[in-house]
């Protein structure tokens, strides 16, 4: 039976770049409301042009890509406009503004899509640095933060919007393993308070993710796996098992193409 309500639903889509280098091809995902999904995959898998799909930077060539149940290539720009109010993004890079404080990068959004008054707005963003053990950092600029830091000033500034989703797109690579675990935790939290998806795309698998996230493996624009955490890390999945343990060896091959 299909899930009901899905946030997102991709429906047989296909995708491709001018050079046909890089794409998706016939490829069907349903993500419900509430739900955590980890995107994984190589280089050239196809990770990234799902998040430029569900933004619709890009339009299927093929397929039907649906947001709340409506059929997203057949938006306006206002609708464009309104639907991608509702998804938070923290990219790889985070994004923040370099000559604003870390509390005006959280508030620049809310400042444009919020009709909150600028007191309320400021003790609202406070209380969440502090929860995140930033708030002696409320007024320092970007760059004299730590990577971790960076990521939790660009998810804030992404949930405080109160999306349907937030995508993060290889955020969570190359970070402290106990900062990132404390994060997750504190992250959780906040989207399964406030029922919000989570899409997030990587290289490496996060063990401290909960069970019920949904493992996507991505190879040359198609999914070689899908299933929850358990079945992710025991599955006898050559694909999986490759990409687990044995890089080199299996059906996956790298940029040489050996």
């Amino acid at each position: 039976m299909a899930e009901e309500n899905p946030i997102i639903r991709f429906e047989h889509v296909t995708y491709y770049s001018r050079d046909e280098k890089y794409g998706v091809y016939d490829f069907s995902l349903t993500i419900s409301p509430g739900s955590l999904v980890m995107v994984l995959g190589p280089e050239g898998s196809g990770k990234s042009l799902l998040l430029s799909l569900i933004l619709a930077k890009a339009l299927p060539k093929k397929g039907k890509l649906y947001f709340r149940g409506q059929d997203i290539s057949l938006f306006n720009e206002r609708q464009l406009e309104i639907m991608r109010s509702q998804i938070g993004v923290v990219s790889h890079n985070y994004g923040l503004i370099n000559n604003l404080s870390v509390l005006d990068n959280i508030a620049l959004p809310l400042r444009y899509h919020a009709r909150t008054a600028e007191h309320e707005l400021t003790e609202k963003i406070m209380r969440y640095l502090s929860k995140f053990a930033m708030e002696e950092k409320a007024q320092v600029r970007p760059q004299v933060l730590s990577e971790s830091e960076k990521l939790r000033v660009a998810f804030l500034r992404a949930l405080l919007l109160e999306p349907a989703i937030i995508l993060m797109e290889e955020a969570l690579e190359g970070k402290c393993p106990l900062a990132t675990s404390k994060f997750m935790e504190l992250a959780l939290e906040e989207l399964n308070r406030h029922s919000i998806t989570l899409l997030a795309t990587g290289y490496h698998p996060l063990p401290m993710l909960p069970e019920n996230t949904k493992f996507l493996l991505m190879y040359e624009g198609r999914p070689v796996f899908l299933g929850n955490k358990h079945e992710f890390f025991e599955s006898p999945n050559p694909y999986v098992v490759q990409y687990l343990k044995n890089p080199l060896h299996g059906p996956m091959k790298s940029f040489f193409k050996t």
